[in-house]
């Protein structure tokens, strides 16, 4: 039985007195220690479920230690997320190392098995060792609880022994992240994967002084300081939820896949975020992909499409301040031109602008001047802001683009009627195999109708070798002179030839030609109507353009 204040272990005695220190036994102590065993396991069973998105006991995360603090939540989005993870860091090595100085060295060693066999598998990975197991944490952790829980260090200060006892783990903690895989980080966020390891130092130490401080006041009784140490230890999961979110954690691992190819998440995920987090600030965004991934269903499933308009509603009704929400009115205006309903899909569409109108997008990037300490609370905020306001820009242009077409050629006929509402439902399709069919779809309609540069314009894109591509854009411009679909062709052809310019010096020059009749025939477009939306659409854009080309055709070549 184990002596309440010093932890000396007798088994001849009975539970009278200790040999040692003359102090009475205290049985009920194994009672703490057992709350200890089950809280340790629940912590580190819940950062390896946080790690993996996964329940299953036999699913291990394979992570650098580094990439913790940008996946599957990122530390710039959400600053508290790395406070949080470097909480959970803290309290793995805390909990084994005050069971120690509490419970003698067996104490902290059986709470080390806990977290080796209920923790992450691997706790970083080595350029050099290739893989950091756990049992490699696991041997970190137990050094600590020998040094903490050593019989003479520990009688002189028990304070002393366990900040001592964290010296292997906050070295660990640092190696390891050192050690982490940060090619696919920008260099100006490499010093923010050390938030963890500094946080954990904090923490650790933090808790460390306030158990053994109790611990002093009530003459060492085990409940008060194991009691605040299990607390302590399940401090970090609630911070989890209340701090970041769940529904953070689950949005990263559908939008950001770590270590696979980018792919898209099946309709029955994004049904099950949203059914588990519907009011999240994410709901938004994943009904938007949800309703863009339904609209783009295979077209022998006509049901698709309806339900996609549905969701783009609820977004309106449940999001109506989002980013998101703009977006479900252009789609909604496209849903409507489909149905051949055009005066209502101009209503969606102009809604959508008064929505956009003053919109400024900032020119500073929030990163240029980022700093780990002086910005990391900030950026996020700014990030966010400068990312809504690209957003927001680019869907107000694709909606003047949208409305323009609606009112340049649209043509009450049966035909022509027809024609212009299967383009918009190409729309839709686009970005996946049957966009190009819908958009011969909508040619065969009326072959020589008013939409005849657009599609063609927009079949030239499918082109996979570049430089014939620019020719087939080229030929449409010289086919339909003076069209929307020509002016649009040139300046795909321009963007075309930008893309060129490391290769193909000559290519500047091209574009800038290229862009050159964009810009004059938008210039005649603004003459005959100041109001045409084509000019609203694609005026700023090409001037954008121009200045960056007539910058690079100012820059003398470099080299041999």
């Amino acid at each position: 039985m184990h002596c309440a204040k010093c932890y000396f272990f007798e088994t001849a005695v009975g539970d009278e007195v200790c040999n040692r220190c003359g102090r009475a036994f205290m049985p009920q102590a194994n009672v703490y220690l057992g709350l200890l065993v089950f809280v340790t396991g629940g912590l580190a069973w819940s950062l390896r479920a946080l790690l993996t998105a996964s329940v299953d006991p036999f699913v291990r995360p394979v992570l650098d230690l580094g990439a913790w603090v940008t996946w599957p939540v990122s530390i710039i989005e959400r600053p508290s997320y790395g406070l949080v993870i470097g909480a959970f860091l803290a309290m793995l090595a805390v909990a084994p190392i005050l069971t120690g100085v509490m419970y003698g060295k067996r104490g902290g060693w059986l709470l080390v098995l806990v977290i080796a066999a209920a923790g992450p598998s691997r706790l970083g990975e080595s350029p050099i060792t290739f893989v950091l197991p756990t049992a490699v944490f696991a041997g970190v952790l137990a050094l600590g609880v020998w040094i903490a829980a050593g019989y003479t260090l520990r009688l002189q200060s028990r304070l002393a022994g366990a900040l001592l006892g964290l010296i292997p783990a906050a070295a660990y903690w640092f190696i390891a992240t050192a050690l982490s895989d940060t090619s696919s980080v920008s260099p100006v966020l490499w010093g923010v994967v050390y938030v963890a390891p500094v946080a954990a130092v904090g923490f650790s130490a933090a808790a460390v002084a306030l158990v053994v401080a109790v611990g002093g006041v009530d003459g060492w009784h085990v409940r008060w300081p194991g009691a605040l140490l299990a607390v302590l230890v399940a401090g970090p999961v609630l911070a989890l939820l209340a701090f970041v979110g769940m529904d953070e954690v689950r949005y990263g691992f559908l939008k950001r896949p770590l270590g696979v190819a980018p792919s898209v998440p099946p309709l029955k995920e994004y049904r099950e975020f949203l059914s588990r987090y519907p009011s999240s600030r994410r709901s938004a965004e994943i009904r938007a992909d949800l309703a863009g991934q339904l609209a783009r269903m295979d077209p022998a499933r006509p049901e698709g499409f309806p339900e996609a308009r549905d969701v783009w509603q609820e977004i309106l009704d449940r999001n109506p301040d989002s980013r998101w929400a703009v977006d479900a009115l252009l789609h909604l205006g496209d849903a409507d031109a489909t149905d051949g309903l055009f005066a209502e899909a101009e209503r969606q569409f102009r809604a959508a602008l008064d929505r956009t109108a003053g919109l400024e997008v900032p020119d500073v990037n929030p990163m240029a001047d980022f700093t780990v300490l002086g910005h990391l609370l900030t950026v996020g905020d700014a990030l966010e802001a400068c990312d809504r306001a690209n957003h927001l820009q680019a869907v107000r242009q694709e909606t003047l683009l949208h409305l323009a077409i609606l009112e340049e050629n649209h043509r009450p006929t049966p035909v022509g009627t027809r024609a212009l509402a299967l383009f918009f439902r190409a729309f839709a399709l686009k970005g996946t195999n049957a966009y190009p069919s819908a958009l011969v779809e909508a040619r065969e309609a009326d072959p020589e109708g008013a939409l005849a540069d657009n599609i063609a314009f927009r079949l030239a894109l499918f082109e996979a070798d570049e430089v014939k591509r620019i020719e087939q854009l080229n030929r449409v411009a010289e086919a339909y002179p003076g069209t929307d679909g020509a002016m649009q062709a040139r300046l795909a052809a321009a963007e075309g030839l930008i893309a060129r310019g490391a290769s193909d010096p000559g290519s500047w020059r091209r574009a800038h030609d290229e862009l050159t009749r964009v810009r004059d025939e938008l210039d005649r477009r603004r003459a005959r109507d100041p109001q045409d939306l084509y000019v609203a659409a694609l005026a700023a854009l090409v001037g954008k353009k121009m200045a960056y080309v007539e910058a690079q055709l100012r820059t003398p070549p470099t080299g041999l």
